[in-house]
């Protein structure tokens, strides 16, 4: 029977609050998964954990965001799409964005589009074998969750590569209003809440350059092979859990 009372009018609702610490990615850890990988996905992991950009911007990154007219890598990338579903929306922002395209991942970006003949500039960066737009949940399961254990790496969301990003950023030195701009974050105030702990870290450490990090892993990876630098239990198994 139907309730002649809704039994929660009045009730107080619990703010939104994470349950647990935000985990960033070492650049090793990012290189050991980005060995696994073809040119192409190498690239793209490159963009989400060293460029910050959510998974569903970079795949509707097109080769006009990433280079001008002459085939050139921009200063800044072009963030102004990203994928809905099978629709091409605006960011989660509801804005456009422009962050600093850093070196490192602009000369794999262009090695990319020279070993893909120099395609139109309104072509996908990162397509799917027909051409089109990438699916998140194929994505994640045909290429992400095998790469993953390929490198002996414990799952984890590739979303949250952009925590590596941020954390770079902010071990740079880089103010907590230009991380929120990076990142695509309308309130500066949820950058600093989420976090504040490497923001403590950040404090105690001697700065280094985002792109000097980047370039110390993938130094370290052509010397030897890495896999994850946090995984001490060789019995750990990964999980699968059914997230999105």
């Amino acid at each position: 029977p139907r309730l002649a009372w809704n039994p929660v009018v009045g009730a107080r609702r619990v703010a939104h609050s994470r349950s647990q610490t935000i985990d960033a990615r070492a650049p090793e850890t990012v290189e050991a998964i980005r060995a696994q990988l073809d040119q192409q996905t190498a690239a793209l992991v490159s963009v989400l954990a060293y460029e910050g950009l959510r998974p569903a911007e970079a795949y509707a990154l097109e080769w006009r965001d990433v280079l001008d007219d002459r085939g050139k890598p921009r200063k800044r990338l072009r963030v102004e799409r990203a994928l809905s579903g099978e629709e091409v929306s605006t960011p989660k922002s509801q804005r456009a964005r422009e962050p600093e395209l850093f070196k490192p991942v602009a000369r794999e970006l262009v090695e990319l589009y020279l070993a893909r003949g120099r395609p139109e500039q309104a072509t996908l960066v990162f397509p799917d074998s027909a051409g089109g737009h990438l699916r998140r949940q194929n994505w994640r399961r045909r290429v992400w969750i095998p790469a993953l254990e390929r490198a002996g790496i414990a799952y984890f969301r590739s979303y949250d590569l952009r925590h590596t990003c941020a954390t770079l950023l902010l071990y740079e030195g880089r103010t907590l209003n230009e991380v929120a701009e990076h990142l695509g974050h309308s309130d500066p105030g949820f950058t600093a809440r989420t976090y504040a702990h490497v923001m403590r870290d950040a404090s105690r450490r001697r700065r280094i350059p985002i792109t000097e990090a980047i370039r110390r892993a993938r130094a370290t990876a052509s010397r030897r092979p890495l896999v994850d630098p946090s995984r001490s239990d060789p019995e750990k198994r990964l999980r699968r859990p059914n997230e999105n």
